[in-house]
């Protein structure tokens, strides 16, 4: 069975007047834009069940492709702000 790569999200809340500290060897790169759309069935089914659909194009042709998000199951255990799930390409 092949191996579907995980979507792995953590969600800061931080204040108004944050400042992101110095990232080293971090540089400034050129900018792309994505362009996304979302689909669902007319009862809204993937919705419900958590799931997500999406087209995704980038201004540079670097990405053009469906990206399917597979909702994590209700009572599945979590680690507070961490999201993790299976993301299908």
């Amino acid at each position: 069975m092949t191996e579907h790569p995980r979507e792995r999200e953590v969600k800061f809340e931080v204040p108004d007047d944050f400042d992101l500290p110095p990232l080293g060897r971090a540089v400034e790169r050129s900018s792309v834009k994505l362009h996304a759309r979302y689909w669902d069935t007319a009862d809204r089914r993937l919705l419900r069940w958590g799931h997500t659909l999406r087209h995704r194009h980038a201004s540079d042709g670097s990405e053009d492709g469906w990206t399917l998000k597979v909702g994590v199951p209700p009572g599945a255990p979590t680690a507070g702000a961490i999201l993790d799930r299976q993301e299908v390409d």
